[in-house]
């Protein structure tokens, strides 16, 4: 991606971040909703033969999308809206209304929350669900005429398995795993229901904002702790920036 005014490329690929700071992510809110746009508003079914398993996986993918790219344009428009300095009526309603077409459209990405319980049960239900449809298998008899059979048998359940009524079922046992582990019930999907309140009564969010004493901590602590020798840390972070205040205030006598 080409240099931009206003926007920094991320230092890592996306998945290898594990934590977000303030301008991270409002980077990442100017460019995902165009970044999802190019592979999921102009996806379409691939001209070449598919398997059953494939077309099953592709049916409604569509719709899917769609609702994909609404729902993460709702939470872009609900961040933008919460960052005004000022607010109005007109505004809080708009914001209210984003964060709840975000909320009818968020289960686009359950599949995304708690990937591993969801991979476990998934995986279950599907193998549950060929065990049933390998119930009707009979045991194999000990002469010749039977192993054939059997083996025809295993051939007619492989075909079987390969039809699209089968692989349905597959992908509906997949998203019953998904509806039943995966969830958003966490603290920092609850936190902008009170966005409007905090608003109207406080004024807004903006005034807030944890950046400035982030921003702080660094300047002030860490940049010491690294002029320190590591031992009695504290008391050398105190010394460093009693120094640092004194040399300021005497250059600006000097310059008086």
């Amino acid at each position: 991606m080409a240099p931009y005014h206003g926007i920094s490329m991320p230092n890592k690929p996306y998945r290898q971040v594990s934590q977000w700071s303030g301008n991270e992510m409002k980077i990442f809110g100017r460019l995902i909703l165009s970044v999802l746009a190019v592979p999921l508003g102009s996806s379409k079914g691939s001209g070449e033969s598919q398997t059953a398993k494939q077309y099953a996986d592709m049916e409604g993918k569509r719709a899917i999308f769609r609702q994909a790219l609404q729902c993460t344009k709702s939470l872009i428009d609900f961040h933008l809206y919460a960052q005004y300095k000022e607010h109005s009526n007109k505004t809080i309603e708009a914001m209210q209304r984003c964060w709840a077409d975000f909320h009818e459209m968020k289960a686009v990405f359950l599949e995304f929350r708690g990937l591993k319980s969801t991979a476990k049960e998934s995986k279950l239900n599907i193998q549950r669900l060929r065990d049933e449809t390998d119930a009707g298998f009979s045991c194999p008899a000990e002469d010749e005429r039977g192993t054939l059979r059997f083996a025809s048998q295993i051939l007619g359940q492989k075909r079987k398995r390969d039809e699209l009524t089968i692989r349905r079922e597959e992908r509906d046992a997949r998203q019953k795993a998904i509806d039943k582990t995966s969830h958003f019930n966490f603290i920092k999907m609850h936190m902008p229901v009170h966005y409007a309140t905090h608003v109207t009564w406080l004024g807004a969010i903006g005034a807030y904002s944890t950046e400035a004493s982030e921003s702080a901590h660094k300047q002030q602590l860490k940049d010491a702790y690294r002029h320190s020798n590591r031992n009695n840390y504290i008391r050398q972070i105190i010394e460093y920036w009693t120094r640092i205040s004194a040399l300021k205030m005497r250059r600006l006598n000097m310059i008086q």
